[in-house]
């Protein structure tokens, strides 16, 4: 498709000169600004939802395929690419939009409730259920979320963690620990 005539009718055209300028349409790309609180999360392929104002019912579906390098020290963000098909021609050259990424979909994260997480002597603990009783193991953690909390390492995926009346055990350790101390 023609998106920019420069030529004009009867003048002379040198071989370098650019008379016209033409793009597939069929695939287009959004620029995003990322903040750099995101950037950390932000990977290539991550999906991406984009809306526009002048189809305010419709989404459009891609998928990052690009982050630059080049750090915006005044906006404090980095400019990320989605590529997106565009087969009904509904998005234009220069269309502002309005994208979101998912930050979440592209990793695999082991997510606990946070009344499974507790403080012990300064670190972070889950219990374990193991052959009968129960084991306090500290744990890394990762991002809180709405109820959870992301843990990094200490738990492994089909262990099972106690989700309800942690506080309780956490209690009885404790004050076995202070009974043992006489």
């Amino acid at each position: 498709m023609v998106i920019e005539k420069d030529a004009v009718i009867g003048e002379l055209v040198k071989p370098e000169g650019k008379l016209f300028t033409i793009a597939d349409l069929s695939r287009v790309w959004i620029e995003a600004d990322v903040s750099e609180k995101d950037l950390g999360k932000l990977t290539i392929g991550a999906p991406a939802t984009v809306t526009v104002s002048s189809f305010p019912d419709e989404s459009f579906k891609g998928k990052v395929s690009y982050v630059s390098s080049i750090f915006d020290k005044e906006t404090r963000t980095v400019k990320a690419r989605i590529e997106l098909p565009n087969p009904d021609r509904k998005l234009r050259i220069e269309m502002f939009a309005r994208a979101v990424i998912d930050l979440t979909s592209s990793r695999e994260a082991l997510i606990l409730p946070q009344e499974a997480v507790l403080l012990v002597q300064g670190q972070s603990t889950v219990y374990i259920q193991a052959e009968g009783s129960f084991e306090a193991r500290a744990v890394e953690v990762g991002e809180q979320l709405n109820k959870g909390v992301v843990i990094t390492s200490g738990v492994k995926a089909g262990e099972q963690v106690v989700t309800g009346g942690a506080y309780a055990l956490k209690s009885r350790q404790l004050k076995s620990q202070i009974g043992d101390a006489d």
